[in-house]
C-alpha cells in the first residue's frame, strides 16, 4: 500500500512539472513568476566580549557595535527561472554601509533569465536604495534559430533600511 501511494505522489509531481513547463498559456506562467518575489533578512549573531566571559550575560556599552546583515530578494521561481539579488551591509544605530552586492540567475530551457546589474541609485545615512535590472523570457529552439515567445526587461527597486 505504501509503495502504491508513493508512486502515485511521484507521478503527480512529474505531471505537475511537465504541465508547468509545457503550458500553452505562457503569459499566465510569467505573471505567476512576477508575483513570487521573496525577501529574506538574515540577522547577525551578537559578538561575545572579553567582559562577558565568565559572567554569563551580555554587557552592553554606550557605543553601538556594527552588525552585519544579508539582504536577499528572489524574482521568479526556483529552479525554472529566477534572479537573486544579494546585498551585504554593515549597520549601526546611526548609519548603513554596503559591504558587497551581487546578482545570481538560473534557468531551465525553454525559460531564460539573465541579470543585468545591481547598482546604487540613492542613499541616506540610514537607508540605501538599489536598482536591479534583469531580463526574463521564454525561448524555443527552431531549425532556423531561437524564437522568443515572451521577453520582459524588468527593473526592481530595493531599499535597505536601518
Amino acid at each position: 500500500m505504501k509503495k502504491k501511494s508513493f508512486i502515485y505522489v511521484l507521478a503527480s509531481l512529474i505531471m505537475l512539472t511537465l504541465t508547468t513547463l509545457f503550458s500553452q498559456n505562457a503569459s499566465a506562467t510569467v505573471a505567476s513568476l512576477d508575483s513570487t518575489q521573496t525577501f529574506l533578512k538574515v540577522t547577525s549573531v551578537p559578538t561575545v566580549d572579553d567582559e562577558t566571559v565568565g559572567t554569563g550575560m551580555l554587557m552592553t556599552r554606550a557605543t553601538s557595535k556594527p552588525k552585519y546583515y544579508k539582504y536577499q530578494w528572489i524574482r521568479g521561481s526556483k529552479p525554472l527561472m529566477y534572479v537573486r539579488d544579494v546585498i551585504y551591509t554593515k549597520e549601526t544605530s546611526s548609519y548603513v554601509n554596503e559591504t558587497s552586492k551581487y546578482q545570481q540567475s538560473g534557468y531551465i530551457i525553454p525559460y531564460y533569465a539573465a541579470h543585468k546589474g545591481l547598482s546604487r541609485s540613492s542613499s541616506g545615512a540610514r537607508w540605501i536604495k538599489y536598482q536591479s535590472k534583469k531580463v526574463m523570457s521564454i525561448k524555443y529552439p527552431t531549425p532556423w534559430g531561437q524564437t522568443t515567445l515572451i521577453k520582459n526587461n524588468l527593473v526592481d527597486y530595493r531599499t535597505v533600511k536601518n
